[in-house]
């Protein structure tokens, strides 16, 4: 499965397609953009997975 970039977020396998560096670099990226939009500092951002076992076939 290569990275999926897409309105709804990205989507990779961890180690492979999405790194730790990858996920930050979105991840501040994001964080820049909701701070330009809602003209606050501080934001709450919720992470999730799925955690379907059919997900990881």
């Amino acid at each position: 499965m290569a990275l999926l970039i897409s309105v709804s977020g990205i989507r990779g396998i961890y180690g492979k397609d999405l790194t730790d560096s990858m996920a930050v670099r979105y991840a501040y990226a994001y964080c820049q953009f909701l701070r330009n939009k809602t003209k606050k500092n501080k934001l709450t951002i919720v992470i999730g997975a799925d955690t379907r076992q059919t997900a990881w076939q």
